[in-house]
């Protein structure tokens, strides 16, 4: 990857607290929550709470109070470790909220089934949830959705693979997939969707090193063929967790090591096309979220060392360090992964799990 540029100048650095909320009790230990908003601004959230269970959580208006959230489990009865296990969730342009999770069944032989979930209306009710599993040898699902409906899967399996459905999406039948690379062991997967419908996806193939990868599809991504991957030298390790985004313009967004920003507006599958910084100067950042809603960028990471959660924010220029301003959401020092979503009006929320509750913020 190809520095930015040589400006050195710290982003600016907000004091003022996000506004806080509790919507459930967690139990489990690493929570890895997804969170989406939807064209009515709606917050849509997924998580394991803990004891099996994968739950959904919803608020469509004055969030920052407990009152205005329905809760809702989707799936119990999850198999082993699944508290370790990130979620994956996104809404079309009907409003219909579609979730990735995994599943782990053990015994003799140990099963790590991705499942996919889905629901189109009243969805704080279980009963409007219908599922299905895509793979039977999956883990790290993660899932964007087309505002068409149409909703696309990266996933590690026997390689990296790619599965997609038109419609009817709860049907096993109706999802087509695709083999992306294979090789390595597998670890860390992301996958975004740009406006006019090709696919993007960065993952971390570990040999003897961490290698960061990207691939690309514009169209007819169920053939194997239509693929282009590369490799993009930029220093990873153990705590990186790439994670990508689209932006309308069609340009790419990737979060990495934590503070890490890369951006490409095209020709991607040239490492020389991407540009990077870093946007917070942290002990050790790691667990990156990534949000992206016209010209706004939002950041989330936690510091390993220093605890709590930060967000980046940048509204423009995002390639100019100056650009970005920085805040501390939450000090407390057992935060895990956050997520993060823009809406329509350009308000950040965040999800995180801290002190055993899941919090919102905005």
């Amino acid at each position: 990857m190809a520095v930015a540029c040589s400006d050195v100048t710290a982003p600016l650095t907000l004091t003022l607290p996000m506004s806080t909320v509790a919507i459930d009790a967690i139990t489990a230990g690493s929570v890895y929550p997804s969170v989406v908003t939807d064209r009515s601004g709606r917050v849509h959230v997924v998580y394991y709470p803990g004891g099996g269970t994968l739950r959904y959580a919803t608020c469509a208006s004055l969030c920052i109070a407990a009152s205005s959230w329905q809760v809702a489990t989707i799936d119990t009865g999850l198999g082993y470790a699944q508290s370790d296990y990130r979620t994956s969730i996104g809404v079309d342009a009907t409003g219909r909220v579609h979730v990735a999770y995994l599943d782990g069944v053990s015994g003799a032989s140990s099963i790590d089934l991705t499942m996919y979930a889905t629901c189109a209306q009243r969805c704080g009710s279980a009963a409007h949830w219908s599922r299905v599993p895509i793979d039977s040898d999956g883990a790290e699902p993660v899932l964007a959705a087309a505002a068409s409906g149409s909703v696309s899967l990266f996933f590690k399996s026997t390689g990296w693979a790619y599965a997609t459905c038109a419609s009817g999406c709860d049907t096993l039948l109706n999802w087509h997939r695709a083999t992306v690379d294979t090789g390595g062991l597998k670890d860390w997967t992301s996958i975004a969707l740009d406006p006019a419908g090709g696919a993007h996806v960065a993952y971390l193939r570990m040999e003897f090193w961490a290698q960061l990868r990207y691939g690309a599809c514009v169209t007819a991504c169920d053939n194997a063929a239509a693929w282009q991957t590369t490799a993009l030298p930029e220093s990873v390790d153990f705590h990186s967790n790439p994670v990508l985004a689209a932006g309308s313009d069609g340009r790419l967004h990737l979060a990495l090591n934590g503070s890490t920003y890369a951006t490409c507006a095209s020709v991607c599958t040239n490492a020389a096309s991407w540009r990077v910084l870093s946007v917070d100067s942290t002990s050790f950042p790691v667990y990156a979220a990534l949000a992206v809603s016209g010209d706004r960028v939002a950041l989330a990471h936690s510091d390993l060392y220093d605890g709590g959660l930060r967000l980046a924010t940048c509204s423009g220029n995002c390639v100019v360090r100056r650009s970005w301003t920085t805040q501390l959401v939450d000090p407390a020092s057992a935060v895990g992964l956050g997520a993060v979503a823009i809406d329509g009006s350009g308000t950040i929320r965040v999800v995180y799990v801290a002190n055993g509750r899941l919090i919102y913020a905005e």
